[in-house]
This record gives structure tokens, sequence and C-alpha cells, in this order.
């Protein structure tokens, strides 16, 4: 039986958060199309092994996306995107396929600076949207 945890925390993320730069001093362009932020880092003082859960109870927002095709406003999901998303890994951190885009994506990371190789990209096209759990690499 799993034993829940008394605390919250509210963090927000900017619309321009980089995920690429998690872990690292400086956000990259891997795509060309500008930097972005480093995204904002928070220690939950979770560390990962069997049986253990971490569970977000509230993501909210919106984020407007330009995808060629006109802006969309897309919430935490990446509903309301026109398209979807095939990012290749890089600096360490995993890509991703999936069938919309502009959705909120978090890394896990230990103490180190991500290095390559990265874990497999998430193919999002092959494993659905309708989970009740996910383990990252």
């Amino acid at each position: 039986m799993l034993s829940p945890v008394a605390s919250s925390t509210t963090l927000t993320i900017p619309g321009d958060a980089n995920i690429f730069g998690a872990g690292h001093t400086t956000p990259p362009a891997p795509g060309g199309g500008g930097a972005g932020e480093l995204p904002p880092e928070f220690d939950f003082g979770f560390t990962a092994g069997a049986g253990l859960v971490l569970v977000f109870s509230s993501v909210t927002g919106n984020v407007t996306v330009d995808s060629g095709s006109g802006n969309h406003l897309n919430d935490p999901d990446g509903v309301g995107s026109a398209s979807g998303i095939d990012v290749n890994s890089f600096g360490g951190i995993s890509g991703v396929v999936a069938p919309t885009a502009g959705f909120l994506a978090g890394v896990f990371l230990g103490s180190t600076e991500p290095s390559d190789p990265a874990p497999l990209r998430l193919d999002f096209t092959m494993i659905g949207t309708s989970f009740t759990s996910l383990s990252p690499q």
C-alpha cells in the first residue's frame, strides 16, 4: 500500500522553456529556432525505486503554438495542436514522437549533467496517450 505524502508545490513553467536545456547551464538550440529558456528545476526529494509513485494531481495552463498553419492554444496535454511532433534526442535528453505538439514535458535527472547517449525516444504514436503510469528510463 502506498502512503500519500502531505505536501504540495506550485511550479510555473515558461512557455518557451527548452526541455533539452534540463540539467545544463545554457539552453541549446538543436532545431535552429532559438534556444528559449532553461526549464525550471525542482528537487522533489523523490528517489526513484521499485513500487514508488510520483503523482501530479493538478496540471493547468495553456501555451500558444505557431505550427506554421496559424497559432493554436494548447493545453498541457497538447490538445489544440494542429500537428504532431517528431524530435530526435539531443544532449543526453530523450526525444519524442507524438500525435500532438506543445504539450508539457518533464525530465527526471540525477546529480550529473545529462550527456549522450540519451535514452531511447518515447513514441506516443506507438504506445498511445491513455495510460495510468509511465516509467521513464
